[in-house]
């Protein structure tokens, strides 16, 4: 079985990696890279205790929802059934925005991705979360 291919930039990371630093950095949070296997992007740390994880989507323009693959959503709301916080953070040129995953979130699917790239696996089942309510991350 052939691995599907990673699509991420070193420009990618480093824009996540600066939403993380600039969302909960302040916060006197720090946040760790988690494995594939873990579906969402970073453990959220106070000290050494993982109390939360975060998905970061970095754009250069902004649309009415945020699109997530379902499995990320999903993993989201385990993380949060298992008492942990769980964040979905946007990042735009107009700037930081951030939004709370709850353990029962209603999730908004549709099926949509990617269809510039040739590869079929990019159109997936897809939660969409409303970009209007996010709340602005002070920077």
């Amino acid at each position: 079985m052939t691995a599907r291919p990673t699509y991420e930039s070193a420009d990618d990371r480093a824009g996540e990696w600066a939403a993380v630093d600039a969302a909960f950095g302040p916060l006197g949070l720090r946040c760790v890279k988690l494995p594939r296997a873990y579906e969402v992007d970073f453990g959220v740390l106070r000290g050494d205790v993982l109390m939360g994880v975060c998905e970061v989507k970095v754009r250069s323009r902004a649309y009415e929802t945020v699109m997530l693959s379902l499995h990320k959503a999903q993993a989201l709301r385990r993380f949060a059934r298992e008492g942990m916080r769980a964040w979905l953070l946007l990042s735009l040129p107009t700037g930081l925005y951030a939004r709370r995953i709850a353990p029962d979130e209603q999730l908004d699917v549709r099926l949509g991705g990617r269809a510039d790239r040739g590869d079929w696996q990019d159109i997936e089942p897809a939660a969409h979360f409303p970009v209007v309510g996010m709340a602005r991350v002070a920077c």
